[in-house]
């Protein structure tokens, strides 16, 4: 495992042999480096990635920063490997830290407000839908689905909220809070039959890019 003063010029020069891996260390900061993998039949130009290693716990373990190089250059690397060290000084792994961003990360990835926004992206204006009905169905999503199920992981939604969403439209609408004020969105049968097609549109289509296992609004009338 080398060390050497790890520059800028330096970085773009560090090389491994084909297949092969080699671990560069910073002498100016404990434990930072590039892990430099050679060219593959796979990967045929290689693969440089920021790393740190440290002590949590009486065990040596590895943290990997990304990006890697060069989409992270080596400053920001070694502030990320800074950052780290400074919780490491905390007495919290960094390691652990991370996890639980990308955990985070994963979570809202799934969150219905975050699907609601990919949907209309792809499904309506990827395929070139009328103006007008994407800016309708985006409306009856802002008026009254996203005040209940926002923050909604999309697999926890069942029939059962489908249902009291459409009942409570149909029975008088949706309050909302907007710009720190309340505001009640007027509903009612057609309303509830406009945001029924919406909802069951989604769901379909969530359900064919494998994001749910079923759909809560089958057989939901």
């Amino acid at each position: 495992m080398p060390r050497k003063k790890l520059t800028d010029a330096a970085v773009q020069k560090l090389t491994a042999e084909p297949g092969k891996r080699v671990d560069y260390f910073d002498v100016t900061l404990p434990g930072f480096g590039l892990r430099v993998s050679g060219p593959t039949p796979r990967n045929p130009e290689g693969r440089r990635s920021w790393m740190l290693f440290y002590r949590f716990g009486g065990e040596q373990r590895r943290l990997t920063l990304e990006p890697g190089y060069p989409a992270m250059g080596l400053g920001d690397a070694r502030k990320r490997a800074g950052d780290a060290l400074a919780l490491l000084s905390k007495g919290e792994d960094p390691g652990a830290a991370k996890a639980a961003v990308k955990a985070e990360v994963a979570r809202k990835r799934d969150t219905f407000d975050i699907i609601t926004e990919e949907f209309i992206r792809r499904s309506l204006e990827g395929k070139r839908r009328a103006p007008r009905y994407i800016e309708e169905t985006r409306r009856n999503f802002a008026n009254h689905v996203l005040p209940r199920w926002a923050d909604r992981d999309i697999k926890s939604i069942t029939r059962r909220d489908v249902i009291e969403l459409l009942d409570a439209i149909s029975d008088g609408g949706t309050d909302v809070k907007r710009d720190g004020k309340r505001k009640h969105i007027e509903g009612g049968p057609i309303s509830a039959n406009r945001v029924l097609a919406a909802v069951r549109a989604l769901f379909n289509w969530a359900l064919r890019r494998g994001l749910i296992e079923t759909t809560p609004a089958a057989l939901v009338e």
